[in-house]
């Protein structure tokens, strides 16, 4: 028994062909079944993580050519558009142009958007398929913190004149 489970727990796997009739075999015959199903569990559970990761990549690529294809459309109506856009016509109504302007730069934020779910997607697949190592070591979380509010607050000072929020002294207050 005990050469079968050192030979399990190295990745061979084998039958055990040593029986008896005596009181223990019935116990042997359990662990023997036992670790078995363990073993399959295993390599079941290792097979799926592999499908999964395979499969964060394949939605991944699947999503690159629309993007692409969307991006490519936005840039040639930009160069149709023009860069001019007159903020008023004579009847005091927004341009057509500046209408298809705001919705074209509004795709791109959308596109930008795809971008990183795309990039999160592949990101996730290596680490899934464990070609991604990571690295155990003391981290300052201090810095990580600051360099994440850093970036929304960028994002906030981005979207406060779209938005009808007020900003003083570091805090947000939406009305």
């Amino acid at each position: 028994m005990t050469g079968y489970l050192e030979r399990i727990n190295t990745g061979v796997q084998g039958l055990v062909l040593e029986s008896s009739d005596d009181e223990f075999s019935k116990l042997q015959d359990e662990i023997y079944k036992t670790i078995t199903e363990l073993y399959q569990t295993w390599e079941e559970a290792l097979t799926a993580r592999n499908n999964f990761a395979e499969n964060l990549s394949n939605i991944a690529h699947q999503l690159k050519t629309p993007i692409t294809s969307i991006f490519l459309t936005v840039q040639t109506a930009k160069e149709y558009l023009g860069d001019t856009c007159a903020a008023e016509t004579p009847q005091g109504h927004t341009s057509m142009t500046c209408k298809m302007h705001a919705n074209i730069k509004e795709i791109e934020r959308q596109i930008n958007r795809l971008m990183h779910l795309k990039e999160a997607l592949l990101l996730l697949s290596r680490i899934d398929a464990g070609t991604l190592a990571f690295d155990r070591r003391p981290t300052d979380v201090f810095t990580i913190l600051s360099l994440a509010s850093d970036n929304l607050y960028e994002l906030f000072m981005q979207n406060l004149s779209k938005k009808h929020l007020s900003y003083s002294d570091k805090h947000f207050v939406m009305y």
